[in-house]
């Protein structure tokens, strides 16, 4: 019994090692433009192959960072409006079937401004070809969007679901 014991500080400090020692984990970063220009601000999804999301990443000034991925493919999709077309930094409720939003006072409505809108293709993970591999240690890839920005269109009122957002309502 006394071996036991004296052998418990090993056993511990050998099962706090290899509870720390977790799958290896990347970082992936870069800018993101919209017809070469900087993407002031939005959202980086990270997806992984069974279209889980594994990170959502800020953009600020054109840039973003995921750290902490796992190693292997991903899919990134890139968005600056809610799918009821409301900018992402819009804290109001969604307007319901039949309303509009209300005017903002201007101030706010200025910072709103920097959500630029993206073309959907890039904002649909059953749309976007944005595709990266997650390398341990650090993985830079720039996100070059081109074409014309749109404003999602509200989608028909439905129950709540949950999962990914894989395609615009058509």
């Amino acid at each position: 019994m006394r071996a036991c014991v004296r052998n418990l500080p090993v056993v511990l400090l050998g099962l706090a090692l290899v509870a720390g020692c977790g799958k290896p984990k990347g970082t992936l970063s870069g800018r993101v433009t919209l017809n070469g220009d900087p993407l002031p601000a939005g959202q980086v999804t990270a997806y992984g192959p069974d279209n889980h999301i594994l990170g959502i990443s800020e953009i600020s000034d054109g840039s973003y960072t995921f750290s902490d991925l796992p190693p292997g493919p991903v899919t990134l999709t890139v968005t600056t409006h809610y799918p009821d077309g409301r900018p992402l930094g819009d804290q109001r409720p969604p307007p319901r079937e039949g309303e509009k939003l209300q005017p903002l006072a201007p101030e706010k409505q200025q910072e709103l401004d920097k959500y630029k809108p993206v073309p959907l293709k890039y904002a649909y993970l059953g749309k976007s070809e944005l595709k990266a591999t997650v390398a341990k240690g650090n993985t830079s890839y720039d996100i070059e969007m081109t074409g014309k920005g749109e404003i999602p269109k509200p989608p028909p009122i439905k129950p709540s679901g949950g999962g990914p957002i894989t395609a615009p309502p058509k």
